[in-house]
């Protein structure tokens, strides 16, 4: 043989080599990305050796079966949806459905003995359980199997519940060992086979099973309850099959919630049941997370741990404290709230334990005990409970380093400020203060208790770094718990005062720190004064009829005086808080002088008109002395607001003097403010001459 002819068959078969390579990547290969194999050649090479040789020929290239491509789930037509999983799923339900109406019907009509029925039910579904196994494990994983082996699983912890508690052919510690085994056989399959199906049919149809049967209300039945909820627990905790979670506890919660209600059991049972549940639901929620370290906690996990407080406090309060009295009630409540916390505290500690697993316990604590002291205390101590839990969340936030802890210490913080002062508006001092008050000192305290928990927390809030605003809010807070403290307190000119004192106070801590709550604060309660004073002291009314209260004229005053202190307030327009005080010394003077000169209530005025008469001169007086200083000092805004005052004026005596007074008064009237504006014209066109008109660029103030 020659070289050539040797070299030609190692090519030949390397290129059978190839296409076998080839052949078997097409098998795992996707058949978007396969690589074709290359062509067999168009003839085999023969040769024959010498006569002194046997003739060699070279072997043809095995024909390779083209490989059958594993079909993907989204290339399942609606054909094999509906022949295959729809089928076989239905098949299983309808076999279980069957056992079921096997065990309910041969018990009505007697067909057969209580041994015997069951006996056979439980061959059944055993039979079931092998087949669905044997199927699966050797012929292949299909539907059919999993169906056959959930509703033989079903079928069974029927079966031992049937046996157990309505016939009593096996004692009740013989059927609880069963249904242990028979739920450990159901986790083992469903997390070995990775079937979701398995928990659905297999589980779930385990913890229905006293229902469907008929079981009543028992211990015993709870105590299968328990090992179905348990064997779910532990397949969901190993899957995390969060639609698992929520079913078992939407159809384990009611039904031993309804032994407890309607069957109580006794006041240890009931402990011994609620505290088995909640631990188990507790573990359904955050099993996952802790086995395998996540490091942020599931939103469902954080749902279902809320779902299960609230369970816990609301049937542990209920039962518990109609079984042994309140005070069983209360101590639930508070060891909820300690467990809580405790476990917060406890997995702060631990590495495995998420920090946010860590916050939601603390906050369920939180709560529990915000539910549990109300539920113990109420009036005062609840309030300052209330606010000195604020304060205390305030220093968390303080000492807070992660964000995270200083929004869950700031959440914590409102919530308790909005707890006591609601509380404090609805019973201590409503806002309905005629009738609402009962106890004006008890009042006073409640408040003060509330606003002393929101100026503390504001400063300890403050100095977190990550909620620079808070401070605001809480002052702002605190302010107006002030406002309505105040209004609480006192009433009449007392009220007014103390507001227009606690304005100018604001305003002095402004103007030393520069503080823009206490400018807002200062600018409100200087409001609040002012509208107190002019809608309940002397309102526009006393303008015709005059004021009772001589110390309304005081109260005024001392409105007018704080306005003139706020002014000098940095970053506040002065210009607005003059003009608000002079408005309100003009309004004093115009009150007194229609009191002094008319009957203060109801007067006739034809009797005593002097007061109308006085009124409008003194408003053209003061219109016209505000026009000329507004001319000698160049002052554009007080120009304007004497000619407005003029204004107000000529219409007060063209409308109401005109039509109320008598002729006498109403001439009166007419030639003081008529004389008034002549000498104001006067003085405009003697102090304000015409705008030049040779500096056609002259500024706003060149005249």
């Amino acid at each position: 043989m020659s070289v050539v002819e040797r070299v030609d068959e190692l090519e030949e078969r390397a290129r059978g080599i190839e296409a076998r390579l080839a052949a078997l990547e097409a098998v795992e290969t996707p058949a978007a990305v396969r690589t074709p194999a290359p062509p067999a050649p168009a003839t085999s090479k023969v040769w024959v050796a010498p006569a002194s040789s046997a003739a060699w020929v070279a072997p043809a290239r095995p024909t390779v079966p083209a490989p059958v491509a594993r079909r993907r789930s989204a290339d399942v037509s609606l054909e094999d949806l509906l022949g295959g999983r729809v089928l076989a799923w239905a098949g299983g339900a309808t076999l279980l459905a069957g056992l079921i109406f096997l065990l309910v019907i041969a018990v009505s009509r007697g067909w057969i003995g209580e041994e015997a029925r069951t006996l056979l039910a439980a061959m059944g579904s055993l039979a079931l359980l092998a087949a669905g196994v044997l199927l699966y494990e050797r012929r292949g994983h299909t539907d059919a199997a999993l169906a056959a082996t959930a509703a033989g699983i079903a079928g069974l912890y029927a079966s031992i519940v049937v046996a157990a508690l309505l016939y009593d052919l096996i004692p009740a510690s013989a059927g609880l060992l069963l249904a242990f085994v028979l739920a450990a056989t159901a986790t083992a399959v469903a997390v070995r086979w990775e079937a979701p199906g398995i928990a659905a049919l297999g589980i779930l149809g385990a913890i229905l099973a006293p229902v469907l049967v008929d079981a009543g209300l028992s211990a015993d039945g709870t105590v299968f309850l328990f090992a179905a909820t348990a064997s779910a627990v532990g397949v969901l905790v190993w899957k995390r099959w969060t639609w698992l979670a929520f079913a078992t506890f939407g159809l384990a919660t009611p039904q031993w919630v309804a032994w407890l209600v309607f069957e109580p059991p006794g006041t240890a049972a009931a402990l011994v049941t609620q505290v088995a549940f909640g631990m188990l639901a507790a573990a359904a929620a955050v099993g996952f997370e802790l086995r395998t370290r996540s490091a942020r906690l599931a939103v469902s996990s954080h749902v279902l741990l809320v779902l299960n407080a609230l369970v816990l406090a609301t049937v542990g309060w209920g039962v518990l404290s109609e079984g042994a009295g309140d005070s069983a009630g209360h101590l639930w409540l508070g060891g909820l709230a300690v467990a809580h916390l405790a476990l917060a505290l406890a997995g702060e500690r631990l590495a495995r334990v998420s920090h946010e697993l860590v916050l939601s316990s603390a906050v369920l604590g939180v709560v529990l005990a915000d539910v549990a002291f109300a539920s113990v205390l109420d009036g005062l101590p609840l309030v300052a409970g209330w606010a000195a839990s604020a304060v205390a969340m305030g220093a968390l936030a303080h000492a807070a380093v992660r964000r995270e802890d200083v929004s869950f210490s700031l959440a914590g913080l409102g919530a308790q400020l909005g707890l006591a002062i609601a509380h404090v508006l609805v019973y201590e001092a409503p806002l309905d203060l005629v009738d609402g008050v009962t106890s004006r000192p008890t009042a006073a305290a409640a408040l003060m208790l509330v606003a002393a928990g929101c100026f503390i927390s504001g400063r300890l809030a403050q100095g977190s770094g990550i909620a620079p605003n808070a401070r605001i809010v809480l002052d702002g807070a605190g302010l107006l718990v002030v406002a309505h403290l105040t209004s609480v307190t006192l009433d009449g000119p007392a009220l007014t005062l103390a507001l227009a004192a606690e304005a100018v106070a604001l305003a002095g801590l402004a103007h030393r720190q520069g503080d823009a709550v206490a400018r807002a604060g200062a600018a409100g309660f200087l409001g609040l004064a002012t509208l107190h004073g002019l809608a309940i002291l002397a309102p526009p009314g006393a303008l015709v009829v005059g004021v009772e209260d001589a110390a309304a004229a005081l109260a005024l005053l001392g409105v007018a005086a704080s306005a003139f202190v706020c002014a000098r307030m940095p970053g506040v327009h002065r210009l607005a808080l003059h003009g608000l005080a002079a408005a309100l010394v003009l309004y004093l003077a115009s009150t007194e002088i229609v009191t002094a000169f008319q009957p203060a209530l109801g007067g006739d005025l034809g009797v005593r008109q002097q007061g109308q008469a006085l009124l409008s001169g003194l408003w053209a007086f003061v219109g016209v002395a505000a026009l000329v200083a507004g001319l000698m000092r160049d002052r554009r805004e007080l120009r304007l607001a004497a000619l407005a005052l003029l204004a107000v004026t000529l219409g007060k005596v063209s409308l109401y003097d005109l039509a109320s007074l008598d002729s006498m008064y109403r001439v009166a009237s007419f030639v003081a403010l008529g004389a008034l504006l002549l000498i104001g014209a006067f003085a405009w066109q003697r102090m304000r001459p015409a705008a030049p008109t040779d500096v056609p660029d002259a500024g706003p103030g060149a005249r």
